[in-house]
């Protein structure tokens, strides 16, 4: 197969495919009725293996911008479960480089830093956390952590764990002081004077241990599996709990603080198993003492999703997005879908920059997506209403928003990390 009559096949074929799947799935979504026609297939199936080869030959040639061009980016079809590395975080940086946490914490662990295309291994690094406007870093190796001004600055301070914690999530207070760290042995927060443990549920054990902080450092939210929705604040030197929000699933898995709203600052919590449920609250209906869920507060407590379990998120000055399985989805706080973005397996996390409109998504099957948002439709907004008649932004995406797939980074087991 020649290379150019590959290139024009690939994306004449994929245009097309997408074109057909993106119109099946806008009368779902925006007609709101049945198709009448099954679902399109895709015919480029023949050409993975094909495709795949010239994505590690275009790399190992340093040729990355005409391998884009020859062959914009769509690994759904190359067929690469069980190929690809686990990217389980991605964090954008001012200077456009990106911090990338390879392996979940179950599994040996590696940090780059991606700069001008070039993948910069954080020796003896496993994993790392960041304040909400990413001002301080607490990078973690096996015997300490260290907090850092900026990803590149001289080392404040050196904290240590209590005992050795498999670190599953760890975010940085935004005073750059203290870390707060979900791990399956508790949740702690932990400062140069020591630690404490943070009470969600009586186990030993916690699955699916979860933590954040409010960017004023007033409120502390936290849960596990069979815990409620936490909110703690800070009391007579511990944190303790101020207001419990019932979990709308068995088993809440996800806390984020939304402080990119036009008016309020939210918190969103995630839970999952049996019954899956995204809740949103308020922080101005936070106070001690409130015990509350969906039904009896729906004033305050809003139900964001109850179809897809939620993974990531992060906030815009309209709602969240949402990271699923395969999806990244625009929905209001009230539970308003705004618009849909095809991704690539679990959406281990979500990084929105509101001033340039980039979105950074690490996804489970080996790969860091990097999407721009920038070219709004009408009245600022970032998806598409079909009455407006609006073009789609990437003809060659699944989407029914701004975003543009841009770049791709990716982690194909036995292969060094590339380029798309």
């Amino acid at each position: 197969m020649q290379v150019n009559e590959a290139s024009e096949r690939w994306i004449r074929e994929s245009k097309a495919y997408k074109d057909k799947l993106n119109d099946w799935f806008d009368t779902i979504q925006m007609d709101g009725r049945r198709p009448t026609e099954p679902i399109p297939e895709d015919t480029r199936e023949d050409m993975a293996a094909y495709v795949l080869e010239q994505v590690i030959k275009y790399n190992r040639e340093g040729n990355y911008d005409l391998l884009r061009k020859l062959f914009p980016p769509d690994t759904q079809v190359l067929g690469l479960k069980n190929k690809t590395e686990y990217v389980s975080r991605a964090i954008p940086q001012p200077d456009n480089s990106l911090i990338v946490n390879i392996g979940n914490w179950q599994e040996a662990r590696r940090v780059y830093l991606i700069r001008n295309n070039t993948f910069i291994l954080q020796e003896g690094m496993i994993t790392f956390g960041t304040s909400f406007d990413k001002k301080y870093f607490a990078k973690v190796y096996g015997d300490r952590i260290d907090l850092t001004k900026s990803w590149d600055g001289a080392v404040l301070r050196s904290l240590y764990t209590p005992e050795k914690l498999d670190i599953q999530q760890i975010v940085v207070f935004p005073s750059g002081q203290k870390i707060a760290i979900a791990s399956e042995k508790g949740i702690f927060v932990i400062d140069e004077k020591g630690s404490e443990r943070i009470e969600t549920e009586n186990s030993d054990k916690l699955t699916y241990p979860h933590v954040d902080i409010s960017p004023d450092e007033k409120f502390l939210a936290a849960g596990s599996a069979n815990s409620k929705h936490l909110v703690f604040e800070y009391k007579n030197g511990k944190w303790v709990v101020s207001t419990i929000i019932e979990p709308f699933g068995r088993n809440p898995n996800y806390v984020k603080f939304n402080y990119k709203m036009d008016v309020h600052q939210h918190v969103l919590f995630g839970s999952l198993d049996e019954r899956y449920g995204t809740l949103s609250l308020s922080v101005d209906y936070i106070k001690p003492g409130l015990t509350t869920s969906l039904y009896d507060m729906e004033e305050i407590v809003h139900l964001v999703d109850n179809v897809y379990e939620v993974y990531s998120a992060d906030g815009f000055d309209g709602g969240y997005i949402m990271g699923y399985d395969c999806l990244i989805e625009l929905r209001g706080l009230a539970g308003m879908g705004l618009g849909q973005l095809s991704a690539s397996g679990t959406v281990n996390s979500l990084d929105y920059t509101a001033e340039t409109s980039i979105l950074v998504a690490a996804c489970s099957q080996g790969e860091v997506i990097i999407y721009d948002g920038s070219e709004r439709y009408t009245n600022d907004r970032l998806f598409r209403l079909r009455q407006e008649k609006e073009r789609r932004r990437d003809d060659m995406a699944l989407t029914t928003t701004a975003f543009k797939d841009i770049k791709r980074y990716l982690f194909l087991k036995g292969h060094e990390p590339m380029i798309w």
